[in-house]
């Protein structure tokens, strides 16, 4: 599955972006609101590191990837502010492939 190999990945970005003096960075998951998604939220909680946030959507509220006009896998960068400075789409969105970092 796609979401858990980029869940094992993210405590690698956030080492190696760390290592390169982004210190002050929040990371954080956000589950996709399928049943499917929040079946597997355990599996994928156990594989991301405690220095990332991974927020679990409820069925009942609003979906995040909706609100934020993004996608599953997709990555959303904010600067300080709160206002979004990238959105990484697939297939540029793979850890390890150079896009993200």
């Amino acid at each position: 599955l796609f979401c858990l190999v980029q869940a094992s990945r993210m405590d690698d970005l956030r080492q190696k972006l760390e290592d390169q003096g982004l210190k002050d960075v929040v990371y954080m998951v956000v589950n996709q609101q399928a049943e499917q998604a929040r079946r597997l939220h355990t599996m994928l909680a156990q594989r991301m590191s405690e220095n990332i946030t991974l927020y679990k959507q409820d069925e009942q509220q609003p979906d995040v990837w909706k609100t934020l006009s993004g996608q599953k896998d997709d990555f959303l960068i904010y600067d300080r502010c709160g206002r979004l400075t990238y959105h990484i789409s697939l297939p540029y969105s793979i850890i390890g492939h150079g896009h993200v970092e």
